[in-house]
Protein backbone atom coordinates (compact mmCIF):
# COMPACT_ATOMS: atom_id res chain seq x y z
CA UNK A 1 0.00 0.00 0.00
CA UNK A 2 2.70 2.27 0.62
CA UNK A 3 4.51 1.89 -2.50
CA UNK A 4 1.23 2.10 -4.24
CA UNK A 5 1.21 5.53 -2.67
CA UNK A 6 4.36 6.56 -3.48
CA UNK A 7 4.11 5.91 -6.99
CA UNK A 8 0.71 7.47 -7.19
CA UNK A 9 2.30 10.66 -5.53
CA UNK A 10 5.10 10.84 -8.21
CA UNK A 11 3.30 10.34 -11.09
CA UNK A 12 0.60 13.32 -9.56
CA UNK A 13 3.64 15.71 -8.02
CA UNK A 14 4.24 17.51 -12.09
CA UNK A 15 0.55 17.83 -11.95
CA UNK A 16 -0.08 19.42 -8.44
CA UNK A 17 3.31 21.42 -7.71
CA UNK A 18 1.43 24.42 -10.21
CA UNK A 19 -1.38 24.77 -8.84
CA UNK A 20 -2.77 26.24 -5.44
CA UNK A 21 -5.48 23.33 -5.33
CA UNK A 22 -2.17 20.83 -6.10
CA UNK A 23 -0.28 22.23 -3.75
CA UNK A 24 -2.51 21.84 -0.75
CA UNK A 25 -3.31 18.26 -1.83
CA UNK A 26 0.35 17.45 -1.55
CA UNK A 27 -0.03 19.61 1.35
CA UNK A 28 -2.16 17.60 3.14
CA UNK A 29 -0.76 14.26 1.42
CA UNK A 30 2.75 14.67 3.40
CA UNK A 31 1.73 14.31 7.05
CA UNK A 32 0.31 10.72 6.25
CA UNK A 33 3.23 10.11 3.90
CA UNK A 34 6.03 11.02 6.64
CA UNK A 35 3.98 8.80 9.21
CA UNK A 36 4.00 6.07 7.08
CA UNK A 37 7.24 6.10 6.06
CA UNK A 38 8.37 6.39 9.65
CA UNK A 39 6.49 3.14 10.72
CA UNK A 40 7.88 1.20 7.75
CA UNK A 41 11.35 2.62 8.34
CA UNK A 42 11.01 1.37 12.19
CA UNK A 43 9.79 -1.63 11.61
CA UNK A 44 12.20 -2.51 9.05
CA UNK A 45 14.90 -1.29 11.58
CA UNK A 46 12.67 -3.92 14.01
CA UNK A 47 13.13 -6.12 11.57
CA UNK A 48 17.19 -5.82 11.01
CA UNK A 49 17.70 -5.53 14.40
CA UNK A 50 15.98 -9.06 15.33
CA UNK A 51 18.03 -10.54 12.51
CA UNK A 52 21.36 -9.57 13.89
CA UNK A 53 20.33 -10.10 17.68
CA UNK A 54 19.08 -13.95 16.37
CA UNK A 55 22.53 -14.79 14.81
CA UNK A 56 24.96 -16.53 17.17
CA UNK A 57 28.20 -15.71 14.88
CA UNK A 58 29.34 -12.60 12.89
CA UNK A 59 29.07 -13.75 9.02
CA UNK A 60 29.92 -11.13 6.21
CA UNK A 61 25.98 -10.25 6.18
CA UNK A 62 26.11 -8.99 9.84
CA UNK A 63 28.71 -5.59 9.39
CA UNK A 64 26.09 -4.91 5.91
CA UNK A 65 23.23 -5.35 8.28
CA UNK A 66 24.77 -2.96 11.09
CA UNK A 67 25.33 -0.24 8.66
CA UNK A 68 21.90 -0.84 6.48
CA UNK A 69 19.79 -0.52 10.13
CA UNK A 70 21.98 2.56 11.00
CA UNK A 71 20.70 4.70 7.89
CA UNK A 72 17.15 3.28 8.30
CA UNK A 73 16.80 4.06 11.88
CA UNK A 74 18.13 8.14 10.65
CA UNK A 75 15.61 7.55 7.93
CA UNK A 76 13.26 6.48 10.61
CA UNK A 77 13.55 9.68 12.71
CA UNK A 78 13.93 11.51 9.95
CA UNK A 79 10.53 10.96 8.93
CA UNK A 80 9.51 11.39 12.53
CA UNK A 81 11.02 14.59 12.68
CA UNK A 82 9.11 15.89 9.57
CA UNK A 83 5.35 14.45 11.23
CA UNK A 84 6.21 16.32 14.26
CA UNK A 85 7.38 19.47 12.17
CA UNK A 86 3.66 19.36 10.83
CA UNK A 87 2.04 19.18 14.14
CA UNK A 88 4.11 21.90 15.49
CA UNK A 89 5.09 23.91 13.32
CA UNK A 90 8.52 25.94 13.42
CA UNK A 91 9.81 23.39 15.95
CA UNK A 92 12.74 22.57 13.14
CA UNK A 93 14.67 25.14 11.05
CA UNK A 94 16.61 24.19 8.08
CA UNK A 95 20.00 25.66 6.69
CA UNK A 96 18.19 26.16 3.18
CA UNK A 97 14.70 28.64 3.44
CA UNK A 98 12.47 25.45 3.50
CA UNK A 99 9.33 25.66 0.64
CA UNK A 100 7.32 23.30 2.62
CA UNK A 101 7.93 21.62 6.11
CA UNK A 102 9.32 18.49 4.34
CA UNK A 103 12.06 20.23 2.91
CA UNK A 104 13.44 19.82 6.71
CA UNK A 105 14.64 16.44 6.31
CA UNK A 106 18.18 17.72 4.36
CA UNK A 107 19.25 19.60 7.43
CA UNK A 108 17.01 19.89 10.30
CA UNK A 109 17.83 21.33 13.40
CA UNK A 110 15.74 21.28 16.38
CA UNK A 111 14.52 24.56 17.89
CA UNK A 112 15.92 23.79 21.12
CA UNK A 113 13.73 26.08 23.62
CA UNK A 114 10.25 23.97 22.74
CA UNK A 115 9.62 20.99 24.98
CA UNK A 116 7.91 18.72 22.33
CA UNK A 117 10.63 18.74 19.69
CA UNK A 118 13.80 18.57 22.26
CA UNK A 119 11.56 15.15 23.11
CA UNK A 120 11.77 13.72 20.25
CA UNK A 121 15.48 14.50 19.78
CA UNK A 122 16.43 13.32 23.07
CA UNK A 123 14.76 10.19 21.65
CA UNK A 124 16.64 10.05 18.93
CA UNK A 125 19.62 10.35 20.73
CA UNK A 126 19.07 7.48 23.45
CA UNK A 127 18.50 5.44 20.18
CA UNK A 128 21.81 6.06 18.79
CA UNK A 129 23.22 5.67 21.94
CA UNK A 130 21.94 2.67 22.32
CA UNK A 131 22.20 1.17 19.29
CA UNK A 132 26.41 1.72 19.13
CA UNK A 133 26.21 0.02 22.51
CA UNK A 134 24.50 -2.59 22.06
CA UNK A 135 24.61 -3.53 18.41
CA UNK A 136 28.06 -2.73 17.13
CA UNK A 137 29.91 -3.86 20.77
CA UNK A 138 27.99 -7.38 20.39
CA UNK A 139 29.15 -7.82 16.63
CA UNK A 140 32.38 -6.75 17.58
CA UNK A 141 32.12 -8.94 20.62
CA UNK A 142 30.94 -11.64 18.55
CA UNK A 143 33.65 -11.48 16.31
CA UNK A 144 36.63 -11.49 18.81
CA UNK A 145 34.69 -14.46 20.31
CA UNK A 146 35.15 -15.98 16.73
CA UNK A 147 38.73 -15.41 16.03
CA UNK A 148 39.61 -16.98 19.64
CA UNK A 149 37.83 -19.68 19.10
Amino acid sequence: MLLALQLFGVLLYPFMDESAIGRAALSSFAPWSSVLHAVFYFYTSFALLRFMVLDRFVTTDEPWATGATFTVVAWAFAYTFMAVQFIWPGSFTAAIAPRCPADVVRDALPVVHEPDERSWVMIEQVAGLMYVALVVSRTVGLTIARQRA
